[in-house]
């Protein structure tokens, strides 16, 4: 299993560019989907997900981490085990499983690794 990134929900991306800049953060990409825009940056290898609800408002702050697996059915059943709270999987328009999971009030996002599973 390889750590992808950290979400981090804001209140004003353009805010996050803002510091970005400042902190010499490189603009990775950028993404939405309804109710929600994302802005990606690396921080000396270290991937940052800054999070902007254009809906509601949820308390800017810590959202998740995030982490890649190609044992991606193994980890869900092994956090089951450890009595996360499991949310349904779902698949990005990429073809990308995904599932977030709470562990100890954590939030963690759980991709599988495509080009490790061979899917």
């Amino acid at each position: 299993m390889n750590f992808d990134h950290i979400g981090v929900r804001v209140k004003s991306l353009a805010e996050i560019k803002a510091l970005s800049s400042l902190f010499q953060g490189t603009a990775v990409t950028s993404w939405s989907i309804p109710g929600l825009r994302a802005d990606c940056y690396d921080f000396s290898g270290v991937e940052v997900e800054f999070l902007e609800e254009t809906v509601a408002t949820a308390k800017p702050g810590l959202d998740h981490l995030a982490f890649t697996t190609a044992d991606f059915l193994s980890v869900r059943e092994k956090l089951a085990e450890m009595g996360s709270e499991l949310e349904p999987i779902f698949t990005t328009p990429q073809g990308q499983r995904i599932f977030f999971a709470t562990w100890q009030n954590i939030r963690l996002e759980v991709m599988e690794n495509q080009k490790e599973s061979g899917e």
